[in-house]
């Protein structure tokens, strides 16, 4: 993988993380306060969150197929990683990436 695709692919990557703090705290304070003066508009919220989504689901897909095509990863492991990449995505990705993709470029 080239390095700016594999800067890329860790950008979106880490992003779900992030996204996942940021949402949990910025939930719970745009609840509280219920005024028509907020950071940024509602709608560039959904965007974001609509992005997002569409990131995972797209990093899903990528990081299923990286893994049937890995044969550095044995079949029982390879199981564990399918159910922990469907059931904890926004961890299991990031992990998955600094333990088999980036080793690759080496």
């Amino acid at each position: 993988m080239r390095r700016g695709a594999l800067v890329i692919l860790g950008l979106c990557t880490l992003w779900l993380p992030v996204y996942a703090i940021l949402f949990h705290f910025w939930l719970p304070w745009a609840a509280a306060n219920d005024q028509p003066s907020r950071p940024f508009p509602f709608e560039m919220f959904i965007a974001v969150h609509g992005l997002t989504l569409a990131d995972g689901l797209a990093l899903f897909f990528f990081y299923r197929d990286h893994l049937r095509r890995n044969m550095r990863v044995d079949d029982k492991v390879r199981r564990v990683w399918e159910i922990a990449l469907l059931f904890g995505a926004f961890v299991t990705m990031p992990i998955y990436f600094f333990k088999y993709i980036v080793p690759e470029r080496n």
